[in-house]
């Protein structure tokens, strides 16, 4: 089940127009900074985006003049976990373990995940109740549960990536609180309540 709905929304995700996905990532990231969320955090979690995924890049610039301290999830393959090491600068990058860009070893300023205040996560779908879907390696399975129970857990992505039906879960799934969109930064516990 997961892998086909996998599959129907990477080609979704493909098939959006390089004009709207630009705009929505700039849209989404003025959601963002203009948060209390992103406002009142130091310590923030991002991600590097493949090819054709919801991209944050201009977003780190914009953090760094903030004065604030990015961070990067490392795939560690072996077994398909997540180390988080500071990024202080774009030109420090290497193309790691599926074609994501990453720190070389000797760049590595490496943290606990206690230590974060926000955390932006990927995904190919995303629901309004909280689930997600990835690319199914159970990397951020492994990482969330890490976090401090009260850290924001964010999940970006392009509005074709939402589905307006529930998506299929596991128990060990950790729900995101927010979904981060060209249209909205939408606060998922607030609408469930609505919903109920």
């Amino acid at each position: 089940m997961k892998q086909s709905i996998r599959q129907q929304y990477k080609t979704i995700r493909r098939q959006i127009p390089l004009l709207s996905r630009q705009e929505q990532q700039q849209n989404a990231i003025s959601h963002l900074c203009q948060s209390s969320l992103w406002q009142e955090s130091q310590n923030i979690l991002l991600y590097l985006a493949l090819a054709d995924e919801f991209s944050l890049d201009d977003l780190f610039p914009m953090g760094w003049q903030a004065g604030k301290n990015l961070y990067i999830p490392l795939s560690i393959a072996e077994n398909h976990t997540l180390l988080i090491s500071k990024l202080e600068k774009f030109s420090d990058l290497i193309i790691g373990a599926y074609g994501i860009r990453e720190l070389p070893q000797n760049h590595y300023q490496l943290i606990a995940p206690q230590v974060l205040d926000l955390v932006i996560i990927p995904g190919i779908a995303f629901d309004l109740f909280g689930s997600r879907i990835g690319f199914g390696a159970g990397y951020y399975d492994r990482f969330l549960p890490k976090l401090k129970k009260q850290t924001p857990k964010i999940g970006a992505a392009y509005t074709e990536q939402i589905s307006t039906l529930p998506l299929p879960n596991d128990p060990f799934d950790i729900p995101i609180d927010y979904l981060l969109t060209g249209e909205n930064l939408i606060n998922l516990k607030q609408l469930s309540n609505k919903q109920v």
